[in-house]
């Protein structure tokens, strides 16, 4: 028997030992995986759990949002990535914190290649300060128009900043006039849907699509 043959049994064997190949993801190590994208603050680990594209209603022809994603009305992976890989960066390099810790006791009910999550409690604590916050702001918008090759006015960064100082304001008056450099916030009954791509689940969307 020649090595060529004794290489491809083996390879046989292996399959059907392994069990052929790479098993579908559960819901609960999807979970996990989603905590581990959120933490990262990273554009390309967060698109690797949503299921693209996502597919937009229905937009006013003249809004920003529709010059941003054209004709399609869909955000695709490259578009996501693009739009935020800047600002995530930004809130890295400065230091802010993300963590998400969805509880045990969530409710699963799958259909096939679906998935309905419910009754799910979300603990969400993170850290981020108010420049670090602003900068972001300025890289997200700075995203969305390399999406949309929009040129941006003469200005732009100004007015941005302008608006991120009422925002800034405003949050800050919220909670006793001090900016919450940390936080921390728990939010109940939450629901999402999953779908599954390649054996492992994403956040899916597009349920009328």
């Amino acid at each position: 028997m020649s090595f060529a043959v004794l290489l491809t049994v083996a390879f046989l064997l292996a399959g059907c030992i392994g069990g052929g190949g790479k098993k579908d993801q559960t819901v609960a190590e999807f979970i996990v995986e989603m905590e581990k994208a959120f933490a990262s603050l990273d554009a390309e680990k967060i698109a690797d759990i949503i299921y693209f594209p996502i597919v937009l209603p229905d937009l006013p022809e003249d809004s920003e949002l529709e010059q941003i994603v054209g004709e399609s009305d869909k955000i695709t992976r490259d578009m996501f990535v693009t739009a935020t890989k800047d600002a995530f960066k930004a809130l890295r390099d400065g230091g802010a914190s993300l963590e998400l810790d969805v509880r045990d006791g969530y409710k699963v009910v799958e259909s096939g290649n679906t998935a309905v999550v419910s009754e799910a409690v979300f603990e969400l604590k993170g850290a981020v300060k108010e420049e670090i916050a602003g900068q972001a702001v300025l890289k997200l918008i700075e995203g969305l128009s390399k999406v949309g090759e929009l040129d941006l006015p003469d200005g732009w960064e100004d007015a941005v900043k302008a608006a991120w100082e009422v925002i800034a304001a405003m949050i800050k008056e919220a909670n006793g006039g001090e900016w919450p450099e940390e936080f921390e916030d728990v939010y109940d009954e939450i629901e999402f849907e999953l779908k599954k791509a390649d054996k492992k689940w994403k956040l899916y969307a597009n349920p009328e699509a």
